[in-house]
């Protein structure tokens, strides 16, 4: 199963589920931004999510390109019309929503970086002296940070994984439609 064509799912989906981001570190949800550069072999994903919460569940198309200089991320609703924007050039997240809520662009990013990155880029940026903790397995990864699970990754069989924000209690669900190399 390839990891990497399942995962770019969890970019939209956490679009609609998330609230805003706390800056206070222990607070709000505190993943790290990492380079584009670091990230996997140039791609463009097209993928269905679903974002599931106590609340609500929501699904979105999204198209998503991913190369060594940015990221670039088209949400659409199951109509087609376009939902949301978001750019990351590594240094700068840009996004645009039609919504009336503002998107959690950083929190967004973060998550789908954990789920698709090396995992040798991962530990370069999470390390262990800052509190943080990667436990990894065939099928899996966990980031915990001072001893508190953050966010749970399980790839399935068909291309599908399940992304369980465990410090904002929702989970992303994730189908990937068609993949290609770039």
């Amino acid at each position: 199963m390839s990891k990497r064509l399942a995962i770019g799912l969890c970019f939209g989906l956490v679009l609609s589920a998330c609230s805003a981001l706390n800056s206070a570190r222990y607070q709000a949800f505190p993943l790290l931004l990492l380079p584009p550069v670091e990230g996997p072999a140039p791609a463009v994903y097209q993928q269905r999510l679903d974002i599931v919460s106590q609340r609500a569940s929501h699904q979105f198309l999204v198209v998503l390109k991913i190369d060594e200089s940015e990221i670039k991320l088209r949400g659409l609703l199951p109509t087609g019309q376009s939902a949301y924007t978001i750019n990351y050039d590594g240094k700068q997240i840009e996004q645009q929503s039609l919504g009336a809520e503002a998107l959690p662009a950083e929190e967004i990013l973060t998550m789908l970086q954990f789920a698709l990155w090396p995992e040798e880029s991962l530990r370069k940026f999470y390390e262990v002296d800052d509190g943080w903790l990667i436990e990894t397995g065939p099928n899996f990864r966990l980031l915990s940070l001072d001893g508190q699970s953050k966010l749970k990754i399980n790839y399935l069989e068909n291309e599908q994984v399940v992304l369980d924000n465990l410090a904002r209690q929702y989970k992303v669900k994730i189908e990937t439609l068609e993949y290609k190399r770039l």
